[in-house]
């Protein structure tokens, strides 16, 4: 048992810092070239970017207004 929670934990950890390095990286990238992307979809799936685009989201609740005090 014990065996498996230390496996777990290792392995937790390691992608923790894989994480970590990808999120550097790609930091870096970005600063350096302010178009970089870590997948670019117009290359990879053109109609799922497409896709997105047409994508509308409806808005929540309602718009608040302010009123102007009356006088």
């Amino acid at each position: 048992m014990r065996t498996v929670l230390v496996s777990a934990v290792v392995g937790m950890g390691i992608l923790i810092i894989l994480g970590m390095i990808a999120l550097v990286y790609g930091l870096i990238q970005k600063s350096d070239n302010p178009d970089f992307k870590f997948f670019d979809l117009a290359t990879e799936v053109p109609e799922l970017e497409q896709a997105l685009k047409e994508v509308e989201v409806p808005l929540v609740g309602k718009k608040k207004t302010r009123h102007q005090p009356q006088k």
